[in-house]
């Protein structure tokens, strides 16, 4: 998943400079990364034993 997010992020950033309307992809892309990089590393173990304490 991180990885997915951080190709889509270098893929527009390498091709902005011949397409200043990837912009806004590159934000997108941006935002997605620091999505997936705010919750890292996944811990879905740790999640199912938070969820049974509530």
């Amino acid at each position: 998943m991180l990885a997915v997010a951080i190709l889509e992020l270098d893929t527009v950033f390498r091709r902005r400079n011949g397409a200043p309307s990837l912009d806004p992809r590159i934000a997108g892309a941006a935002h997605a990364v620091k999505a997936v990089l705010e919750h890292w590393p996944p811990n879905p173990a740790g999640a199912f034993i938070e969820s049974e304490q509530h």
